[in-house]
């Protein structure tokens, strides 16, 4: 399982880091081919969530749908696109691409009560990967929202990291 980290040198989300309600970052250590894209990669991280994951996206999305907040996902396939086809404006599941760069995908979640962004960065020796995660709430309800999910956000995360030495 991934373990917690310092903000990672080169990520492009520092300015959003300083002024983040909320911030962690992740490091799996693995072992990484030359030839895998970044988008190649977080679909790898993301593709085949276990049961639980799923059921917990379920519950939040149960819960969330009654306080007007969004719980669609416009491109559920993900798992069966060319990952080398990406591009900036398309959908990794849920997440918004913002930034492809070759050791880095930057991809992103709003909703009327936060704004959402993560970094999968690539180590230069390629022998690690750093997921970093920022929030900006935008009311109180984001508050809320962020206080219920950060312990199972933190989990996720440091789970779905693992899946690079799972896989």
């Amino acid at each position: 399982m991934a373990e917690k980290s310092r903000f990672p040198d080169g990520c492009s989300l520092i300015e959003e880091w300083r002024v983040a309600t909320y911030r962690d970052c992740y490091k799996q250590a693995c072992r990484l081919s030359e030839t895998e894209s970044i988008t190649a990669l977080f679909v790898r991280v993301m593709a085949q969530p276990p049961g639980w994951v799923t059921a917990l996206m379920y519950l939040r999305n149960a819960i969330v749908r009654f306080l007007g907040l969004k719980t669609d996902n416009p491109n559920p396939d993900f798992e069966n696109d060319n990952p080398v086809e990406y591009k900036v404006g398309d959908y990794i599941g849920i997440f918004k691409i913002e930034k492809i760069r070759q050791d880095e995908l930057i991809v992103s979640t709003n909703d009327t009560h936060l704004d959402a962004s993560f970094s999968l960065l690539v180590s230069k020796d390629r022998q690690a990967v750093y997921m970093t995660s920022v929030v900006k709430t935008k009311r109180r309800l984001g508050d809320i929202y962020m206080f219920v999910i950060a312990p199972f956000h933190r989990l996720i995360v440091r789970y779905m990291l693992g899946n690079l030495n799972r896989r």
